[in-house]
């Protein structure tokens, strides 16, 4: 009961003191990841033992790919099947991490070789993603779109 009127005094005096909560802009249109070119845009994946998780992540990024995305997946040492999963989607560039290096171990690395490797092969922008993130559909181009704008 205490806990419950403490929780009321300080939703009170929140809105009191800085107004009431506002929601997110509603958007005029959902994108599609066709929306915007993506040629440039690499989405790197450093994936360490993420075989339940990897395909979900990669079929959300179709749509990018088709638009131009470059998906690479950085295999960090995974003793699971998540190699083998990311083999399966065409569009997406598998590289397996270095030796663990004792200064810039796991995922650090692999996200430094994913992004030296897009570098070299034209990205201007890039896209870092965990292995167990799932999209909606235009994330992708939303994000895109968002860097652009600043």
């Amino acid at each position: 009961m205490v806990s419950t009127a403490l929780w009321l005094v300080g939703l009170i005096a929140g809105q009191l003191a800085f107004g009431r909560p506002r929601g997110l802009a509603p958007r005029r249109h959902r994108l599609d990841d066709a929306d915007l070119d993506l040629g440039d845009l690499a989405i790197v994946i450093p994936a360490r033992d993420e075989e339940a998780v990897l395909g979900l992540l990669l079929e959300d990024l179709g749509p990018a790919a088709a638009a131009g995305a470059r998906v690479i997946v950085v295999d960090d040492h995974s003793s699971d099947g998540s190699a083998a999963i990311a083999r399966r989607f065409e569009y997406a560039q598998l590289l397996e991490a270095g030796p663990l290096a004792a200064r810039r171990p796991g995922k650090s690395a692999a996200c430094a070789l994913g992004a030296r490797v897009a570098v070299a092969r034209g990205a201007r922008r890039l896209l870092f993603l965990d292995a167990d993130v799932r999209l909606a559909p235009g994330a992708v181009s939303v994000l895109a779109g968002t860097l652009e704008r600043h």
